[in-house]
């Protein structure tokens, strides 16, 4: 069983929402509750209570099963080296904040197609955050298995969440207060709203 949701395969989650909705606060819960070793590419600087880390000394830092680790890359190439690692590592799970900055509809780096497309083998959790979901890949919302969703206004996204999750779910995002969320299960199409809360950091 995988730790996130007790599926047998790995897990694939998009998050998504506009900026200040609640979206960091799920994901450090997510992070808190997880059974297993976390590294987080951690874009902008919104998980400082995680300890930081270099690829050079991964392999020392996760040996604690219940590792948390943060990596705050500086290019393209830090990102891609930590999927790398990750894929090649196995069992862990990787979150990816601000994923839309590295990777795009119009290109997404192999290192990136790999660990979605072939992460199931490698039991590689993935906690993928986006402010805009217009701005996902095609690839990351067809090997999603849960659409976590905030508050959403945009016009382009709202379309983007009534193509994929129904006219329904659109409407509910739209109408969302601060912390509260959609969780979409893609592969049974259930839906749950809930509410995320503010807590001390790691």
């Amino acid at each position: 069983m995988r730790p996130m949701t007790g599926k047998l395969h790995n897990v694939v989650k998009l998050v998504m929402g506009r900026k200040g909705c609640g979206k960091s606060t799920y994901v450090k819960s997510q992070i808190r509750e997880y059974q297993g070793r976390v590294i987080v590419i951690d874009t902008v600087g919104e998980y400082s209570g995680l300890r930081i880390t270099t690829g050079e000394d991964l392999d020392q830092r996760l040996k604690m099963p219940l590792a948390r680790l943060r990596i705050v890359p500086e290019k393209l190439e830090d990102v891609l080296a930590v999927f790398d690692y990750a894929y090649a590592r196995g069992r862990l799970c990787l979150v990816v904040d601000e994923f839309g900055v590295w990777a795009t509809p119009q290109d997404v780096p192999e290192p990136i197609q790999r660990a979605l497309r072939l992460g199931r083998h490698r039991e590689l959790d993935l906690i993928l955050v986006t402010r805009r979901p217009a701005e996902v890949p095609r690839l990351a919302s067809a090997m999603a298995d849960f659409l976590v969703i905030f508050e959403t206004h945009e016009p382009v996204d709202s379309d983007w969440i009534r193509k994929t999750a129904g006219d329904a779910v659109a409407e509910q995002a739209r109408t969302l207060g601060k912390f509260h969320y959609i969780e979409y299960d893609l592969d049974g199409g259930k839906v749950r709203i809930s509410e995320t809360h503010d807590f001390d950091d790691f």
